[in-house]
């Protein structure tokens, strides 16, 4: 199956069982999809297309700690109430399947 819309990819998500993530690089274009239950969380440096896995892989020497990401860290473990550590820097939300073409985002 190539998926090539987000209702493809949306249907390839429901097929799959178990904790996934997905990053589908289709030259400017990329596409995300994560599980339900956030196993693999997928961050994007916002106005990009870039996407990782990891907040800190998106992040410049310039972006600034966000002060509440930061207590969550250091109280829970885990950055609760905001969605990314970084400023710049955003975690896509659980269950969804984004494209990002570096101009916007659209999710499903």
């Amino acid at each position: 199956m190539t998926a090539s819309t987000l209702n493809e990819y949306a249907a390839l998500a429901r097929s799959l069982r178990g904790q996934f993530s997905l990053i589908v690089t289709e030259g400017p274009r990329v596409t995300s999809v994560t599980d339900a239950g956030d196993s693999y969380p997928i961050f994007c440096r916002e106005g990009t297309s870039r996407v990782a896995h990891s907040a800190a892989q998106l992040a410049d020497r310039f972006d600034r700690v966000k002060p509440k990401a930061l207590f969550s860290y250091v109280a829970f473990g885990g950055v609760i109430t905001e969605r990314s550590l970084f400023s710049g820097v955003s975690r896509l939300p659980p269950a969804t399947v984004t494209r990002l073409d570096g101009v916007g985002k659209e999710s499903r």
